[in-house]
């Protein structure tokens, strides 16, 4: 195989992915990520082989592989954090090109509206990622407009997300999400 194919059979969507190898996750390494917990898990990953660090070398698949495991073989979670972890399944899921799956697991993370300092709300970025995913132009644009209109850090770091998918709206989840193409300001 010439090196030109090679490079092209490494490279998706103009993102580098990682050797077959690299993404592997054997069940002995599934059972150790079992017995981790949520912060450990999800949140600092802090082996090799949980979802967050198979996401980070863009081992999407695997990532959502190992985040389904965890969700029905791990320890017991409260309702946030077991949302937290299916709402990254659900990017995962996304960012491997199966948008559809993406869009269901992500509508099971909707919350109980709950009053935050910064007024965070999480619902209204669920529904426009959902939006987005579903083709929604309208409800995107709705979602936008509703979180663009709140404060506080959380709901701007959102709301940058949104209008990135709105900007690179019927591009795939992962370009929107990631690509330089779609960066906004």
């Amino acid at each position: 195989m010439s090196v030109l194919i090679m490079l092209a059979a490494l490279t998706i969507g103009g993102q580098a992915a990682e050797p077959a190898a690299a993404c592997e996750v054997t069940g002995e390494q599934r059972a150790a990520n079992r017995m981790l917990s949520f912060m450990d898990f999800d949140q600092r990953g802090v082996t090799p082989q949980t979802a967050r660090k198979l996401g980070e070398r863009k081992c999407y698949a695997e990532a959502a592989a190992a985040s389904e495991d965890y969700l029905l073989f791990g320890p017991d979670l409260t309702r946030r954090e077991a949302d937290v972890v299916s709402w990254h399944l659900a990017q995962y899921l996304a960012s491997a090109g199966r948008e559809t799956e993406a869009a269901r697991v992500m509508a099971t993370t909707r919350r109980e509206p709950e009053e935050t300092p910064d007024g965070f709300d999480w619902n209204t970025y669920l529904i426009g990622s959902y939006a987005f995913l579903v083709r929604d132009r309208a409800m995107l644009d709705e979602a936008v407009e509703r979180l663009n209109a709140q404060g506080g850090q959380r709901n701007i770091m959102n709301g940058r997300v949104l209008r990135r998918l709105q900007k690179c709206f019927g591009r795939s989840y992962l370009e929107a999400y990631e690509g330089d193409a779609c960066a906004v300001d």
